[in-house]
This record gives C-alpha cells, sequence and structure tokens, in this order.
C-alpha cells in the first residue's frame, strides 16, 4: 500500500483549491473529477478487479456535505476538491473495481455505535457523503464503495500512562463492529516510542 502525499513527494495529489490558479472553484472541481477518472482508468488497465484504499474519501468531508452550501466549506477546505476527485473515479471503474473509504479519524470512534454510524454515513443511501457524489455516480459508489476504519497503535503504543486492557478491548469492538457493518480495518504505526515506524 502506497500513501500518496508521503510516496510521491513533490508529485503528491493536489486536493485543496487554489484561487491564485485564476480559475473558479466548480473549474477546478471539474478538473478535479476528470483527474480522478484517469487514475481509475490507469489502474483498471492493469488491475480491472482492484481493491483501492484510501486514507479518506468523503468522510473528511462530512461537514461540507451537511450544509445547504457545500461548495463554499470545500473551496476554503484543505481537503475540498477531494469529493470531486472521488466522484470521477466510477467515471471509469469497472464493475468488478472496489474502493475503500479509510476514514482515517475512525481511528478516534470508541464504540459499536459511532462505528456503524460512521459506515452508514459512509455507504447508505441516506448517509451524509453520499451528498457530495453526483446524482448519476451514486448507485456506483453505493455498490463499490467500502467503509474502513484506521487503527492507529501509536494512540496505544506509545504512551505509557494508556491502561493496555482499554486498547485490547477496543481492539475487539473495532473487529466485531468491522465484521457486523462489513467494512475494512487497516492498521498503520507512524511513531514509536523507539523512533521506528
Amino acid at each position: 500500500m502506497h500513501s500518496i502525499p508521503y510516496s510521491l513527494g513533490p508529485l503528491a495529489l493536489v486536493v485543496e483549491f487554489d484561487v491564485g490558479t485564476g480559475r473558479s472553484f466548480p473549474d477546478t472541481a471539474a478538473l478535479a473529477r476528470k483527474r480522478g477518472g484517469r487514475l481509475v482508468e490507469a489502474i483498471a488497465k492493469e488491475f480491472p478487479d482492484a481493491v483501492l484504499l484510501t486514507l479518506w474519501m468523503n468522510s473528511i468531508n462530512l461537514k461540507a456535505a451537511a450544509s445547504d452550501a457545500p461548495d463554499a466549506i470545500l473551496a476554503s477546505s484543505g481537503y475540498g476538491l477531494l469529493p470531486a476527485f472521488t466522484d470521477g473515479m466510477p467515471d471509469a471503474a469497472p464493475p468488478a473495481m472496489v474502493w475503500v473509504d479509510g476514514c482515517e479519524n475512525g481511528c478516534y470512534l470508541d464504540s459499536a455505535e459511532e462505528y456503524l454510524r460512521a459506515a452508514l454515513e459512509i455507504r447508505s443511501w441516506t448517509g451524509e457523503a453520499l451528498r457530495l457524489v453526483s446524482p448519476i455516480n451514486r448507485p456506483k459508489h453505493r455498490q463499490q464503495v467500502q467503509a474502513g476504519f484506521g487503527f492507529y497503535l501509536d494512540m496505544f503504543l506509545n504512551d505509557a500512562t494508556y491502561p493496555v486492557r482499554h486498547f485490547s478491548a477496543r481492539c475487539e469492538r473495532q473487529y466485531a463492529t468491522s465484521l457486523s457493518n462489513q467494512s475494512v480495518e487497516w492498521c498503520d504505526a507512524i511513531h514509536s516510542a523507539s523512533g521506528v515506524s
């Protein structure tokens, strides 16, 4: 698995709107959507049944999705072009391709109900995330997007004051919830007490 912002360095995916380009937000979003389609088209040529794990898709912009004026929020958000980019992905995706909204901030969830609510926000017909998807792509999004929840070991293992029993219980809750809502779980550790990732 590669993390685009970290593995590509200066070629990193830019998902923040820059007013200095002279383009309007809608024009820039249209361009981002085309780029999302082109990325998936290139991957699909080699891996038509790929499962693409993202750190987040629309889960990072749920505040905008809940708004009556999402573009106003997205235009000033660090990930404001991400919904347009990810909306372009189903434009070129074969039916066997799946992508996972990794809901990276899911590492802060702490109950089965919170995980289920987040999964519903990402996947359901009435979920907030679907409001950021164009109407034509909503059926594909609903069919091909899965929810995933990041679990950062650093939160627990690098803090000597954190009770290990709570860590174990939280792992069990997250795993049980992932089975019940058919989501993907992923694990990451960025910093460690020894300084080795």
